[in-house]
């Protein structure tokens, strides 16, 4: 079964919203194990907001 242009084109921007959301989640893993590295206390941010406000 073909999917219809509408669809392809949901499919490719969840497909480009979740690549985004991990690299946004390890970018914030990242900062966290830097901070508690430096010593310091750290929290996961809500990367999950921030990559949608990114789009």
């Amino acid at each position: 079964m073909e999917l219809k242009d509408y669809q392809n084109g949901v499919l490719d921007k969840l497909d480009y919203y979740l690549k985004k959301l991990a690299d946004t989640k390890e970018e914030a893993e990242d900062f966290v194990a830097f901070q508690k590295m430096k010593g310091k206390e750290a929290r996961l941010t809500d990367y999950a907001k921030d990559t949608w406000e990114a789009l």
